[in-house]
């Protein structure tokens, strides 16, 4: 062979996605006769060329590109006598491309070893091999802080490895240079219950289950409640880590502002020990944020609102009701949320007038309304303009109405509201269905017979007239052309024409 076995070109077939030469091939595919022979013509046995991607567990790091030794194949694909072989050869221990201005061992590294990649892979055998006869410190770092255990986190299947390794006093603290430590690691596993041994293993050897990464922003806690953990959750909490009314809040919200659908069971496992102070707060703040959803969590766990005296109460209701309503046609949940838990204290004295600024919010709330006008309300109720609940209604029911549902103007009717009432103008709820609702030739009329059927079945006078003299018809044909005024009239024979 005339070209030096380390200079080779680069192997770049089918099965080797990144380049290296013939030692990374022929280790790789354990074929130690064959490393024989390029060794016997000049191989390097630590040629650091092939370029490989590696990263420490899931979601804590980048992927990154390395320069690797054979060894690092040989381990990587698991051919356990094609390890022994090259170590007997005297391979290095640094299976990544050292400082060579430092002596190429792994305690004088910062850098890869064999250790790291045979935690990786779950190879316990090799472990405790390289510890036993090599004794690479198993506590020794990569560049990156990174150490055999933190490297053992790749999978819930290295529990053997990270046993062994705490077994040998491996320090279950120490961090990577982001701050993560391998409990912050165990707590992102897919399958619970593969992780809950290395969580029971990592808490027994004194794992901190408070320490903060680098940034200040995650405890093991924070990630079992971001990836939704309920029952590591529940075993951090039990062996004492700390919980406070931010892990609530944390548990509750979803990353695109809802609620997340694991959150009943996560805020099951943070009260274990209790409900942790300042909890009432985010009740309020979730009702204030449109998370109804949240703060019925809280709530159904016992944490009410932090001011529930009646003044408090009024007061949240009032800014509630002046936030700006969404331009979708959904329930106002923290409306019906405050109505549904402490509608006595909202109903007061005088339903009628909060029914009143329910109605003219702009917010949808029908489930709360219909919830406030019982046991009774006083029908003959009157407000601005001496208008009744049902000329209020009537003023915006196209609104009030949507999705077909009438539930509001049928408790009205149920309770035996006046259908012919007249406000101060002699305006009755059938003039202000028209005038109010701005009927025009593109109207969608379905909404206006179905709540005509029904003011008709309780006596409703089609032909009354008010302070004017104009009926109904009157303003209907004021505000439609001629064509779609014969198509309005011939919707119902109850108008006299």
């Amino acid at each position: 062979m005339k070209s030096s076995i380390a200079e080779s070109p680069f192997f770049d077939g089918k099965d080797f996605e990144l380049n290296g030469n013939a030692m990374h091939v022929a280790a790789s595919q354990g074929h130690n006769h064959i490393l024989q022979i390029l060794l016997d013509h000049g191989g390097d046995i630590n040629s650091w060329t092939r370029s490989e991607k590696m990263s420490v567990a899931r979601f804590f790091s980048s992927e990154f590109r390395y320069s690797m030794s054979p060894l690092y194949n040989a381990i990587n694909k698991k051919h356990k006598h094609t390890v022994k072989f090259l170590l007997d050869k005297g391979a290095s221990l640094v299976v990544e491309k050292p400082d060579f201005s430092r002596p190429c061992v792994p305690s004088s590294q910062r850098r890869l070893n064999a250790m790291h990649i045979a935690a990786k892979y779950g190879q316990d055998h090799l472990v405790r091999y390289l510890d036993v006869e090599y004794g690479i410190g198993i506590d020794l770092p990569d560049q990156r802080g990174n150490t055999a255990l933190a490297y053992a986190m790749e999978s819930s299947e290295n529990l053997p490895v990270i046993q062994y390794l705490i077994s040998e006093g491996t320090n279950p603290n120490l961090m990577d240079d982001g701050g993560f430590t391998p409990l912050h690691r165990a707590m992102t596993f897919p399958d619970v219950e593969e992780a809950k041994p290395i969580v029971t293993a990592l808490i027994e050897a004194g794992a901190d289950m408070d320490a903060f990464d680098n940034d200040g922003h995650d405890t093991p806690m924070t990630m079992a409640i971001r990836f939704a953990q309920s029952e590591l959750i529940t075993m951090l909490v039990d062996a004492g880590a700390f919980v406070d009314a931010f892990h609530l809040r944390l548990a509750l919200n979803d990353p695109q502002g809802g609620t997340q659908n694991d959150a009943p069971a996560c805020v099951d496992a943070l009260l274990r020990r209790g409900i942790p102070e300042g909890s009432e707060d985010h009740v309020k703040r979730f009702l204030q944020e449109d998370n109804a959803e949240a703060a019925e969590i809280l709530y159904s766990h016992g944490i009410g609102l932090p001011d529930e005296s009646p003044e408090g109460i009024d007061k949240l209701f009032q800014v509630i009701l002046d936030l700006e309503p969404t331009d979708d046609d959904d329930e106002n949940e923290s409306l019906t949320f405050l109505i549904t838990h402490y509608g006595d204290v909202i109903r007061g004295s005088e339903p009628e007038e909060v029914i009143a600024k329910l109605l003219t919010s702009g917010h949808i709330c029908k489930k709360g309304i219909v919830s406030l006008m019982n046991p009774s309300i006083n029908t003959n109720w009157r407000g601005a303009k001496d208008k009744t609940l049902l000329h209020i209604l009537a003023d915006d029911i196209e609104w009030h109405t949507l999705g077909s549902d009438f539930s509001l103007l049928q408790a009205l009717l149920d309770h035996g509201i006046d259908v012919n009432a007249r406000e101060k103008d002699g305006l009755t709820a059938l003039h202000l269905l028209i005038k109010g609702n701005n009927l025009t030739p593109d109207s969608d009329e379905v909404w206006f017979t179905e709540v005509l059927d029904l003011l008709l079945a309780k006596g409703l006078d089609i032909n009354a007239v008010d302070n004017k003299g104009w009926t109904a018809l009157h303003y209907l044909a004021n505000s439609l052309d001629f064509d779609s005024l014969t198509h309005s009239v011939s919707s119902t024979t109850a108008f006299t024409v």
